[in-house]
């Protein structure tokens, strides 16, 4: 093996460790979202909407494009925690030339929620309970839509399903915000009813 094999085989193996290590801190793999998704989305989104425009969980920012574009007067800020796909979502922000979009490495949860309009996450059971702790916690615009593929937020009652029409049964998870903390402490417990 050449000089050149051994380091392209060492970064290989840094890229999938660093996946993988990310992978078992999140509790879900950076999964891409399919056509079907981009499609139930279209059926169910409004033609416009106020705010800030938020992902959390961007992975490689197929559906942070998919905003983007869909929303070209609005910010839409994707939040990513996982370098490798971070990397990859930030470089196709960058080749697209989507100037409403912004591709942010850290945690969703240092996110401000003061003008949001509209989230969407497609994240693990463990994660949502996280969002529902910052959502409990957060002063959030009204209104807000927060939009969940695959997983709901438990213990809440969703205000829509939708089905994403994948062969796995997926659905979209379509719940209102409102912007006072006590509201959404109220609508926890109702909810878990």
């Amino acid at each position: 093996m050449t000089g050149l094999e051994i380091t392209v085989l060492v970064c290989l193996f840094l890229v999938v460790a660093l996946i993988a290590g990310f992978t078992l801190k999140n509790g879900i793999g950076p999964t891409p979202s399919c056509r079907r998704t981009t499609d139930a989305l279209d059926n169910l989104l409004p033609e416009t909407t106020d705010g800030v425009i938020m992902e959390f969980g961007c992975g490689w920012g197929g559906i942070a494009l998919y905003l983007a574009r869909k929303y070209p007067e609005n910010p839409v800020v994707a939040w990513e925690n996982s370098p490798v796909p971070w990397l990859v979502a930030y470089l196709r922000k960058v080749l697209s030339g989507q100037d409403n979009l912004s591709v942010r490495y850290g945690d969703f949860r240092r996110a401000s929620l003061d003008d949001c309009g509209l989230i969407y996450c497609y994240l693990c059971t463990g994660q949502m309970l996280r969002i529902r702790e910052l959502l409990l916690s957060a002063s959030v615009s009204p209104p807000c839509q927060l939009v969940s593929s695959t997983f709901s937020i438990p213990g809440w009652t969703p205000m829509l399903e939708h089905p994403i029409g994948d062969w796995y049964g997926s659905r979209l998870w379509v719940y209102m915000l409102s912007h006072q903390p006590s509201s959404l402490n109220a609508l926890s417990r109702f909810s878990s009813k």
